[in-house]
């Protein structure tokens, strides 16, 4: 029989492993944050309040049920298990490898952990299919892109050619694009019943088109005043609208269409991102010059989601697909062309 692991050591390592990890674990759609700081849940995972879960990288707080904590107590609460096998949970471990009083048997441990899972998917199924699809949502997408005018002549071209597009680029997906001149930004952190508005920008608006063409969302840029680059807010971007199908498919925005069926179709992460790409691709002969270019909004929605083991956690190694989590669609016959930047979202290896 191999050693046991001390108990000390189980904690420590779990305490290394993100709280924003644990919150997407638990079935939580982020928004907003970057990568250190205080993101957003569209529903708490353990209350079901709506907006009320702040999550960062040490860290959790509902502001509706008044819990908070660390990693392990997030993952604690939302299994129901103590926090010994909570840990065990987050570090890799069955409770049997490690050193300790407390018996939890490993049939028992692994009946939780596919219990938790499942509420994982019913909460991540929940956020996207009924917070992007709100009513609400889609009237304030609707106003948004009736409120702005074509993207031509406007700050967005400044916008996409400061990103890196050629001009012609740039103008052909001003021919799908529109700018608001005044667009108001909210506080994420704002809490209060009737938010106002911290201040109004410029904004480049996008229509997402779902993977069946219909437009029911529009994705927002906040540009500076010089329109050269995005806002100084966080977030500087957010969508609005139904942006995920019936499925769990999500649309995305297609800036260039091919020129023909048979064409190369660049596919990028974000509107900048892709537009750049498709630069680069064409300097580099990797397509042709009626090549279309799609962006998917986000990185999750490039990849889509990655596929867990049986302890939940991601396997580093051999990473596979989440069928579940589908990445975003846009029918195409001809070459996909994927263009990613360097600075990728790692995977973390808890509990494979």
């Amino acid at each position: 029989m191999s050693e046991l692991v001390p108990a000390s050591q189980v904690f420590d390592e779990a305490r290394r492993v993100s709280a924003r990890d644990v919150a997407e674990k638990c079935g939580a759609v982020l928004r907003g944050g970057g990568t250190h700081g205080w993101a957003r849940a569209r529903r708490c995972v353990l209350c079901d309040g709506r907006f009320d879960l702040s999550v960062s990288v040490s860290g959790w707080r509902c502001h509706k049920c008044g819990e908070h904590g660390d990693a392990i107590a997030l993952w604690s609460k939302f299994a129901g298990v103590s926090a010994f096998e909570a840990a065990c949970e987050l570090a890799g471990y069955f409770p049997e490898q490690v050193a300790t009083k407390e018996t939890v048997s490993r049939e028992d441990a692994l009946r939780r952990r596919e219990d938790a899972r499942a509420r994982a998917e019913a909460n991540r199924t929940k956020s996207v299919r009924s917070g992007d699809a709100s009513d609400a949502s889609v009237a304030r997408a609707r106003r948004l892109w009736e409120a702005s005018r074509p993207a031509a002549n406007t700050l967005a071209v400044t916008y996409l050619r400061a990103r890196g597009a050629t001009l012609t680029h740039a103008l052909h997906a001003c021919e799908r694009l529109r700018f608001h001149a005044k667009v108001p930004w909210y506080d994420p952190d704002d809490d209060s019943d009737t938010p106002r508005p911290a201040c109004f920008t410029p904004a480049l608006v996008a229509p997402v088109r779902l993977p069946d063409g219909a437009v029911l969302g529009v994705h927002l840029t906040h540009l500076s005043e010089d329109g050269r680059a995005k806002a100084a807010l966080t977030p500087a971007k957010k969508m609005h609208g139904l942006t995920v199908d019936e499925d769990g498919r999500p649309g995305g925005v297609l800036l260039v269409a091919p020129a023909s069926p048979t064409d190369t179709l660049v596919v990028g992460e974000g509107i900048e991102n892709a537009l750049a790409g498709a630069r680069f691709a064409l300097e580099a002969r990797a397509c042709g010059r009626g090549a279309g270019v799609f962006a998917a909004l986000s990185l999750d929605r490039l990849q889509g989601g990655v596929g867990r083991g049986a302890w939940g956690g991601v396997d580093w190694r051999r990473p596979t697909p989440d069928p579940r989590a589908p990445a975003a669609t846009i029918p195409h016959r001809g070459p996909v062309l994927v263009v990613v930047d360097h600075d990728m979202r790692g995977l973390i290896n808890n509990g494979c």
